[in-house]
């Protein structure tokens, strides 16, 4: 009985989303980029170059896709909660939705606008990109308490626009008074400019999901730590700083690094570390998303946090194979398949 209320409970996934087309292509130079001391690297392109794509994909992106759609193809029921332009584009993205058995009752339609759409060129050999975004419509996003105040978890990934902080704070509200669980993915963007509201919502969530660079970005925001230090910190003491920031002593952090793999910090508050494993990456767009919706996935059926963190590791592997962040999502027989081949250590 217990299994069965959670596999009902109810998922509410709030951020982005637009159509994403993706130009896979090995053209332009790639060389190192100076300006970030020879570590990083740039892709350009020649003025006035007309460039031949033998084949172009497309697919709906951003958080509130993503993450509905990861969690809906391993039998969670979900919502999407967005905002597309009364076009065709938006029509497309809400059937695509309702295909994979998200409810797009709350995806919000702005009159005489265009839905938000992408341009992304992916390195066919590495699978990096390079992202053109446009987020008109998706700026107006204006969340409602009582649209959202019914669900048992908010998804919430990056917020964008001058209604940004208002949705923090209903967000906020929604998780304080109702007691509704909250998995949180900050962005950068909200990181560097919205760094209070992110902290109070962090104060209050259930479980953190970040990449390296969010978590740095995160702590070297935090005014009583040495800023000069963050940067050589190591992910595990990136775990523990981080958990001095929330409330609930039983949360947990996910912090994932590309190919050296992910760490949890359990609710005991033991460290485990989940590998990856080798495969034909063709675009990385949507790795974070498809290891958070596998992860959460796996603690709403019930499952524990070690395998949780095979779950998103095998689906975020499967994703990175195909273009989009939807064609590789895995259903629930591919994902229980071969999560046993991602290694598991604990760490501290």
């Amino acid at each position: 009985m217990n299994k069965n209320k959670k596999q009902k409970q109810k998922v509410i996934c709030i951020g982005s989303m637009g159509r994403d087309i993706f130009f896979p292509t090995n053209a332009g130079n790639v060389e190192r980029d100076l300006k970030k001391g020879g570590k990083g690297q740039k892709w350009s392109f020649g003025y006035g170059e007309k460039i031949h794509i033998d084949d172009k994909f497309q697919a709906p992106g951003g958080c509130a896709c993503n993450i509905s759609v990861g969690l809906a193809r391993l039998g969670i029921q979900t919502s999407a909660y967005g905002i597309v332009g009364e076009d065709s584009d938006g029509e497309w993205i809400k059937d695509k939705l309702k295909q994979e058995n998200v409810s797009t009752q709350l995806v919000k339609t702005q009159k005489d606008s265009n839905s938000d759409i992408s341009l992304i060129l992916v390195r066919e050999d590495n699978g990096d990109r390079i992202i053109f975004a446009n987020r008109d419509v998706g700026e107006n996003l204006l969340l409602d308490f009582q649209e959202i105040e019914g669900y048992d978890w908010l998804f919430v990934g990056s917020l964008y626009g001058d209604k940004r902080i208002h949705n923090m704070s209903v967000i906020h509200d929604v998780v304080v008074k109702k007691g509704t669980r909250l998995a949180f993915n900050p962005g950068i963007s909200n990181i560097k400019d919205d760094i209070e509201k992110v902290f109070d919502l962090l104060y209050h969530t259930s479980i953190l999901f970040v990449n390296k660079k969010e978590a740095q970005e995160i702590l070297k925001k935090r005014k009583k730590m040495d800023i000069t230090n963050v940067n050589i910190l190591k992910e595990i003491e990136l775990l523990r700083e981080l958990d001095k920031l929330l409330f609930d002593k039983k949360s947990i952090i996910v912090l994932t690094f590309g190919n050296k793999g992910a760490w949890v910090l359990k609710e005991d508050k033991k460290i485990v570390h989940v590998s990856t494993l080798k495969s034909d990456i063709k675009d990385t767009t949507g790795a974070g998303d498809a290891f958070a919706s596998g992860f959460l996935a796996s603690k709403l059926l019930g499952n524990s946090t070690e395998k949780s963190m095979q779950w998103g590791a095998n689906n975020s592997r499967n994703v990175i194979s195909e273009y989009g962040a939807h064609k590789g999502l895995l259903d629930m027989y591919k994902i229980k398949s071969e999560c046993s081949k991602f290694l598991l250590k604990v760490v501290v």
